[in-house]
């Protein structure tokens, strides 16, 4: 994560990666797009972390599916927005604001449970045929 990161997190759970960035460099822009709604992740206790721990927030913490392009243009849309304030924060000269190519730095995340791993469950069946190779000999 470098100075002036613009960082996503599409499957931001809780934000703990988002989190963690703002912990390494507090000047990165983050976004946050999270499909579980508020009774399993309560977006509102995720940002009071970065509060808590004076952090800068997320400019956005989205409700949606990132594989959703209108949620993933939503999640470019605010780092336009904050590329456009930076930029009139840093010329005199007005400039088409269309121009602006809206663009991560990077995608961050840890994929959501169940995608992660595979797994697979044993059954009764399974453990009767499972032998010992020493008996085979």
């Amino acid at each position: 994560v470098k100075s002036d990161s613009y960082i996503l997190d599409p499957f931001a759970g809780s934000c703990t990666t988002l989190l963690a960035a703002a912990m390494i460099q507090p000047d990165c822009h983050t976004v946050g797009i999270e499909i579980t709604h508020n009774g399993i992740v309560n977006r509102s206790d995720a940002l009071l972390d970065f509060e808590s721990r004076n952090l800068t927030k997320p400019l956005a913490f989205i409700h949606g599916s990132a594989i959703d392009e209108s949620i993933r243009d939503r999640a470019r849309n605010y780092i336009r927005m904050e590329q456009k304030k930076k930029e009139k924060l840093t010329t005199t000269t007005e400039k088409n604001d269309d121009n602006i190519d809206a663009c991560f730095d990077l995608i961050i995340t840890d994929p959501p449970y169940g995608i992660r791993e595979a797994y697979r469950t044993t059954t009764e069946d399974d453990k009767d045929n499972t032998t010992n190779s020493s008996e085979d000999d």
